[in-house]
This record gives structure tokens, C-alpha cells and sequence, in this order.
């Protein structure tokens, strides 16, 4: 019997544009990415451009508002037949210009 691969989606977070800052790194959840996950979205859905971090340092990825961005990790596995993942417990970072709207910086994604 061949051994099934399921997929589960990581639990959808969320960062409200009002608790960002341009002076600080504000992270999706503290205790990062639930499990080690193969491809996630990050979907700006607020009317601010924000940077992306993944050490809460340096800026690593522009999202314009509106924008959203989406990385399937596998696809990029070298060599192939090798897995390539976000690993468990990776905190991802979001600044840019606080809004006075109620308005989102959306995190998902799948593991397996």
C-alpha cells in the first residue's frame, strides 16, 4: 500500500495595520510557524507597503499594499528529490507605516 502525503494548513495569522510600526519589528506570532512548512502566502490586504523580515533585523522582502507573495519552497529543493522547508518555529517580522484603519497583513500556509 503506497504511503499517503497529506498536506495540513498552518493556523491563518494575522497582524492588525494599526500595531504596526516603522521603528519595529512586529511578528505574525511570537512562537513562529506551528510546524515546518513547504509553502506559505503573505497577503498585504491594507493600504501600506510593509517590509517582511525573518530575524525581526533586516529587511529581507518589500510587500506594496495589496500585494501579496507566495513561495513554494519545494520548487526550489536542489537537489531534487530533497526537501526544502521553512523550518518549525520560524518567527516571521512585518514593518512599515501604521494605519488608522482596521486593516490586515494575512500569513498562511501548508505543511505536510
Amino acid at each position: 500500500m503506497a504511503k499517503k502525503n497529506r498536506v495540513t494548513p498552518l493556523f491563518l495569522t494575522s497582524v492588525d495595520a494599526r500595531d504596526i510600526d516603522t521603528d519595529t519589528w512586529t511578528s505574525f506570532s511570537s512562537a513562529g510557524t506551528e510546524a515546518p512548512c513547504f509553502k506559505f502566502t503573505i497577503f498585504n490586504d491594507t493600504s501600506s507597503n510593509v517590509f517582511i523580515s525573518f530575524n525581526g533585523e533586516d529587511e529581507h522582502m518589500f510587500l506594496a499594499y495589496g500585494d501579496r507573495f507566495t513561495i513554494d519552497l519545494q520548487e526550489y529543493a536542489s537537489p531534487n528529490g530533497k526537501v526544502s522547508q521553512l523550518k518549525k518555529g520560524t518567527v516571521i517580522y512585518i514593518s512599515g507605516n501604521p494605519s488608522q484603519n482596521e486593516e490586515y497583513v494575512y500569513l498562511s500556509g501548508y505543511y505536510n
